[in-house]
């Protein structure tokens, strides 16, 4: 290798983790922007609402001035069960005002306030007084296919009108219906859940990397403590050491030195168990492949993961556990109940 080459990998990978927690630290800002519009949001006064009779699109804030109103004649269901039965997420019901016949998706609890309507709605007393109207406002929604058929089937049961058409009625209610569980407001809660988000990776994945960066450092601190970091940049830069791109490691005259996740340097004479590690995805799929290395400490390095697929991915993986097997030729190669037995034995002979 180059003069210096061993001290700029090292370099590139210290610069990695910085620009890691760099982008970690601007996931944190982005979802503190998020979360700060969100609140904005909350603070802003809801529009006046339009006639619902005059929507003519999903983000226009609407309201009907309700006169009589149903029972709900279609719900729509989640698969989640409370006392052995289904609750429905979505009631959908008809409301009348002055002017016309729409659908309208209520909660159980705004229902309730409509106790009075419902009742007047299905009396056949001549001398019940007409309530009042109360004026329900929300988001147009596009009504479904599935939705318009009920709702088309429903119209004709509940008003006992059987002599329309399905354009005819269509016509009568609309392509709309008015969601009362919405606001212009609502739809902003995508900033919080966004904001949420990015908040909670950017600090699971910075407490991440900065303690790999530690780590990173502790290693070649530690040999800069024991006089011998000059001793591994000299061998780093010799023309014998192996540096292997694809598996982000390097192979010098005495020490592994592992690029990825973190910076590890084990010297080979403190090698006690080489062996495969084949990774797989539910237990079937084989995706990778990872050399896994104990030292006498009995601390477990992952090292050269590498993708399974591909020639030069293959060869390059065999060289490096080739070499060092080579290296370590001391060590426990292989995983098997021979191995594991030995490696028990080594491990008993450390603490005594």
């Amino acid at each position: 290798m180059k003069e210096e080459e061993g001290r700029q990998i090292i370099r590139k990978t210290f610069t990695k983790h910085y620009i890691n927690i760099f982008l970690c630290i601007c996931l944190i800002v982005l979802g503190g922007i998020s979360g700060y519009f969100w609140i904005n949001t909350q603070n802003n006064d809801l529009p006046e609402p339009i006639e619902f009779l005059d929507a003519v699109n999903e983000n226009q804030y609407s309201k009907i001035d309700v006169q009589l109103l149903t029972e709900e004649f279609a719900t729509l269901e989640r698969d989640r069960y409370i006392y052995e039965t289904k609750e429905p997420i979505d009631r959908f019901h008809f409301a009348l005002d002055d002017n016309s016949i729409y659908v309208i998706n209520l909660d159980k609890d705004e229902f309730k306030k409509f106790n009075e309507i419902v009742d007047y709605t299905y009396s056949s007393d001549e001398n019940t007084k007409l309530p009042e109207k109360i004026s329900i406002a929300g988001m147009p929604e596009l009504i479904s296919e599935d939705l318009m058929k009920m709702t088309v089937q429903k119209y004709r049961e509940v008003f006992e009108n059987y002599e329309y058409s399905d354009e005819e009625v269509i016509n009568i209610i609309g392509k709309y219906y008015l969601n009362t569980k919405t606001t212009p407001n609502t739809k902003q809660y995508v900033y919080l859940g966004i904001g949420g988000v990015l908040i909670l990776v950017g600090i699971l994945v910075l407490i991440v990397r900065v303690i790999l960066l530690i780590i990173s450092k502790l290693s070649l601190r530690k040999l800069e403590k024991q006089f011998k970091l000059e001793n591994l940049y000299i061998q780093m830069d010799s023309s014998t050491s192996q540096y292997y791109k694809r598996q982000k490691l390097m192979l010098t005259k005495d020490y592994l030195i592992n690029f990825y996740p973190k910076i590890d340097i084990i010297k080979y004479d403190d090698i006690s168990w080489i062996y495969v590690q084949k990774n797989r995805r539910q237990l079937i799929l084989h995706l990778s492949d990872s050399i896994v290395v104990y030292n006498q400490s009995k601390k477990k390095y992952i090292i050269a993961t590498t993708d399974c697929y591909g020639r030069k991915n293959k060869e390059s993986f065999e060289e490096v556990l080739q070499e060092l097997m080579t290296k370590a030729p001391k060590a426990l190669i292989g995983f098997n109940q021979e191995n594991k037995k030995a490696f028990r034995k080594l491990e008993e002979k450390t603490r005594v």
